[in-house]
């Protein structure tokens, strides 16, 4: 269970989880009983809590129309809401209370709720241009060269079959160029590449896992980062790099 939990918030799945809780109750909270109920603020509180803890790269102005957004509709809808309950409370209209729980909430606006909606699939478009996975075409006897830390190196298990041997028995015309290292970060592949330069080949970056977790500022980060890519993608290699899974409060370095 806290593996599952690990990656969905890692792997980013949690902040599509929030976004359709944020649906769900956009969408649910017509009904004034569901509007009024504990669940609708334990949707919405989750929904939010969800989309913080995915840390999911947007970039900020992104974030600020979404903050914005969420947080017009559910000040306007919340007041309206008390207000008229504590107006039927006074006037004793029995009446209007018994049609609360099915009429929908005070007038609200449809436009204010449309716009909400629009907001969420815009966030959810923009993050979704990321989840494809590219199809990268190898030749025969074409070249692979692979810049990883110990994800791909290992950590320094005798018996396991690292994932390049494995690729490398289904496609044994495939020349593996495996850089990988235990403890690697782009700084230190930096250095390797100084040391030896690349090939000409397609170029797989699984790195930056050590910079996040260790002691590399974001600058330095950002600015090795770039320098790799710069060295990866001359002379017109390919180059595909892995996302960094990013624990909560890590948007900037998934910006990065």
């Amino acid at each position: 269970m806290t593996t599952f939990l690990v990656q969905h918030i890692t792997g980013g799945d949690a902040f599509f989880m929030g976004l359709v809780l944020l649906v769900v109750a956009v969408v649910s909270a017509r009904r004034v009983r569901w509007r009024r109920s504990l669940g609708a603020t334990i949707c919405i509180f989750l929904a939010v809590a969800l989309i913080a803890a995915s840390a999911t790269p947007l970039p900020w102005w992104l974030y600020a129309l979404f903050v914005a957004s969420v947080g017009l509709w559910y000040a306007l809808l919340g007041p309206r809401t008390a207000r008229q309950s504590g107006h039927d409370q006074v006037a004793g209209n029995a009446a209007t209370a018994a049609m609360l729980p099915s009429e929908p909430v005070g007038h609200r606006p449809l436009l204010l709720t449309a716009c909400l909606l629009l907001v969420l699939a815009l966030v959810a478009g923009w993050e979704l241009r990321w989840r494809w996975t590219p199809r990268v075409a190898i030749g025969e006897g074409g070249r692979l060269i692979i810049l990883a830390d110990s994800v791909t190196a290992g950590i320094g298990e005798n018996e396991a079959v690292r994932w390049p041997e494995l690729l490398q028995q289904r496609h044994q015309s495939l020349i593996i160029d495996d850089r990988s290292k235990m403890g690697g970060t782009v700084g230190s592949v930096l250095e390797l590449i100084e040391e030896r330069p690349l090939d000409d080949g397609v170029v797989l970056i699984e790195i930056g896992g050590n910079d996040l977790l260790g002691s590399t500022s974001m600058a330095d980060f950002e600015r090795d980062l770039d320098r790799l890519l710069t060295l990866a993608t001359s002379d017109c290699r390919q180059v595909v790099m892995f996302e960094l899974p990013l624990p909560p409060g890590s948007n900037s370095w998934g910006q990065v």
